[in-house]
């Protein structure tokens, strides 16, 4: 059996770039020419600002704990709770997530 070198790539969590934002939320971004893969811990009581991606099409998976999205739809805030192993996807919504349980997400 012949092993394509091309088949899998794996990066490393040293490789990520590792932030704190404002927000309390610590994010280690994996960048790809294609593509970009954030993962994030939402402290207890974080509240994200508001915000919306132009480029991106952001896909958040819930890998622990409960988070909730506020968008704004036809002028008004809406939202959801999203639980773990669900998927939320924002699309181009102006949006932000908060944690506002007493436990990381």
């Amino acid at each position: 059996m012949t092993l394509d070198n091309d088949a899998i790539e794996i990066a490393r969590q040293t490789s990520a770039i590792s932030v704190t934002k404002s927000s309390g939320t610590q994010v280690a971004y994996y960048l790809y020419p294609e593509f970009e893969i954030h993962v994030n811990i939402l402290p207890a009581g974080v509240v994200q600002d508001w915000h919306k991606h132009v480029q991106l099409d952001e896909n958040v998976i819930v890998t622990s704990g409960e988070i909730t999205v506020e968008y704004m739809e036809n002028g008004h805030v809406s939202s959801q709770i999203v639980q773990e192993n669900d998927v939320l996807r924002v699309k181009r919504s102006i949006h932000r997530l908060l944690n506002q349980s007493s436990e990381p997400a």
